[in-house]
C-alpha cells in the first residue's frame, strides 16, 4: 500500500524529478568537462636498514648520533624531511614551477593538495607511506604529466642527496668528535706512562714479583747463614771457656799470654782479619761461593789467620818456657778459637744488619706493590681507549668516504597516459545518483 502511494507521488511529480535530475546531471558533467585535467605521477623510495653509525656511535656511548633521520623506525621524520622547505624551493627553483597566474609557485602551496587545489590545479604534491611498507611514496599532480612525473622523480633525488649530505655530516661530526677524544685520551696515556716511568726510576724497580722473590731467597739464606753462624759462636765459645778454665790454674803462664795479646803485629793482623771478614760477609750476600772475589777474600782470610797462628808460636817459642806442653796446645787453640769467634761475631753483627735492611725493604714491597698496580690499571685503561679510538677513527674513516644513502629509488615516476582528475566515468555516475536522490526527495519532501 505505502509502495502505491510512493509510485502516486513520482507519477504526479515526474517532471518536477526529471527537472532537478537534469539541473544536477548537467552540472556534474558541465564541471567536468570545464575543470583542468591534472596527472598524478607516483615515485617510490625504499628505506633501508642501516646501523653503521648507530652501532658506532653506541659502543661510544653516543647512541643518539645516527638516529636522527632516514631512520626505520622512524617514517614520520622520513616524510616530513622529504617536504622540508630547502628541499621545496631547491625543487620549484629546478623545474621552474608556476601557479595559475604564472607566478612561481611558493612552498607552501606546493604541499597543499586539497579540493581546491584540485579544482583549480597547480603543481602540488603529497609524501606518505606506500600501504604500511617500508617504501615511501612521492605523488605529484600537475595539468602536464610530464612535470608530474619530473616533480616526483626530482624530489626523490633532491631527498636522496640530502640524506647522503646529512650522513657525510654525521660521520664528520663523529671523526671530529674521536679525533678530539684521541688527542686528550692520548696526552692522560703518555702521563700515566710517565707517572708509572717515574715511580719505577723514584722506586729503583722493574718487576716487583721477581724483587719480592729475590728478596725472600735473600732472607732466607741470611737466616740460614745466622742460624749457622751463631752455632759457631756457641761452640767456640764454650771451647775458649774450657780452655781459659784450664789455663787459669796454670798461673806462670799468664805473662807470656798478656805479652801475646799486646803484640803489635798480631793486633794489626786483627784489624786486617775483621776488615776482610766484613767484606767475605757482603760478598757471601752477593755473590755465591764459588765467584771469584769471594774464593779470594778466602784466601786472604786463610792468610791472615796463618800468620796470627805464626805470630802466636813465634811468641810461644821466644818467650814461653813450659814444662807442660799440654798449655802451649791450649793457649795456640785458645787464639785459633778466638780468631774464628771474632770471625763469626762480625758476620753475625753484619748479618743482622742486612736482614734488617732486606726486612724493611720487603716491608715496602705491598705499598708499592699497591701503587704500581694501580698506576699499571691506569695505563692498561687509556692505552686500551687508545687504541679503541684509533681504530674507529680507521673505521669513521673508511665509511666516510664510502658513504652512501640507505634511501634508494626503487621505481621513479613515469608521465602517466590517463588524468587523475577529474575522473569523467566516475562524475557520470555520481551525476545520475545525486540528481536522481535529490529529485526524489524534494519530490517526496512537497
Amino acid at each position: 500500500m505505502e509502495f502505491l502511494k510512493i509510485w502516486e507521488i513520482i507519477v504526479r511529480r515526474r517532471k518536477m524529478i526529471i527537472a532537478i535530475f537534469s539541473i544536477i546531471f548537467l552540472t556534474m558533467i558541465t564541471i567536468t568537462h570545464l575543470v583542468t585535467p591534472s596527472y598524478e605521477a607516483k615515485a617510490k623510495l625504499l628505506i633501508e636498514s642501516s646501523s653503521t653509525l648507530s652501532s658506532l656511535m653506541s659502543n661510544l656511548g653516543l647512541s643518539s648520533v645516527g638516529k636522527g633521520f632516514a631512520n626505520e623506525d622512524n617514517y614520520e621524520t622520513n616524510i616530513a624531511l622529504a617536504t622540508i622547505r630547502p628541499l621545496l624551493e631547491k625543487l620549484i627553483v629546478a623545474l621552474n614551477l608556476k601557479d595559475r597566474d604564472g607566478e612561481q609557485l611558493k612552498p607552501d602551496d606546493l604541499v597543499n593538495t586539497g579540493l581546491l587545489s584540485r579544482l583549480f590545479p597547480a603543481p602540488c604534491l603529497e609524501v606518505g607511506l606506500y600501504e604500511e611498507t617500508d617504501i615511501l611514496e612521492i605523488t605529484a599532480y600537475s595539468t602536464d604529466p610530464k612535470e608530474a612525473a619530473n616533480i616526483s622523480n626530482k624530489l626523490a633525488e633532491f631527498y636522496i642527496e640530502d640524506v647522503l649530505e646529512r650522513t657525510r655530516e654525521e660521520y664528520k661530526a663523529a671523526r671530529v668528535f674521536i679525533e678530539s677524544q684521541i688527542h686528550k685520551i692520548r696526552e692522560e696515556y703518555y702521563g700515566s706512562l710517565s707517572a708509572l716511568k717515574d715511580f719505577r726510576v723514584r722506586e729503583r724497580t722493574v718487576n716487583l714479583s721477581l724483587e719480592t722473590q729475590n728478596l725472600i731467597n735473600k732472607i732466607s739464606a741470611l737466616k740460614n747463614n745466622y742460624e749457622n753462624n751463631e752455632e759457631v759462636i756457641f761452640t767456640l765459645g764454650k771451647e775458649m771457656a774450657e780452655a781459659e778454665n784450664r789455663l787459669t790454674t796454670m798461673k806462670q803462664f799468664r805473662i807470656e799470654t798478656k805479652e801475646f795479646s799486646r803484640n803489635e803485629q798480631v793486633k794489626s793482623l786483627k784489624l786486617k782479619l775483621n776488615e776482610i771478614l766484613i767484606s767475605i760477609a757482603e760478598k757471601s750476600i752477593d755473590f755465591a761461593e764459588e765467584h771469584p772475589e769471594y774464593k779470594l777474600l778466602e784466601k786472604e782470610l786463610e792468610t791472615v789467620r796463618k800468620l796470627i797462628n805464626n805470630e802466636a808460636d813465634l811468641l810461644f817459642n821466644r818467650e814461653v818456657f813450659s814444662i807442660d806442653p799440654v798449655y802451649d796446645e791450649l793457649s795456640k787453640k785458645s787464639i785459633t778459637d778466638f780468631v774464628d769467634r771474632e770471625v763469626a761475631l762480625a758476620k753475625r753483627n753484619l748479618l743482622q744488619k742486612y736482614l734488617d735492611e732486606y726486612e724493611d725493604e720487603l716491608l715496602k714491597i705491598p705499598v708499592k706493590s699497591a701503587e704500581s698496580s694501580k698506576l699499571e690499571l691506569a695505563l692498561s685503561v687509556k692505552k686500551n681507549m687508545y687504541q679503541t679510538l684509533l681504530e674507529y677513527m680507521t673505521q669513521v674513516e673508511i665509511a666516510e668516504s664510502m658513504t652512501v644513502s640507505n634511501i634508494r629509488t626503487v621505481e621513479p615516476a613515469v608521465a602517466p597516459e590517463k588524468t587523475d582528475f577529474p575522473n569523467v566515468p566516475l562524475n557520470y555516475i555520481f551525476g545520475i545518483f545525486f540528481g536522481l536522490f535529490w529529485g526524489l526527495m524534494l519530490a517526496l519532501f512537497v
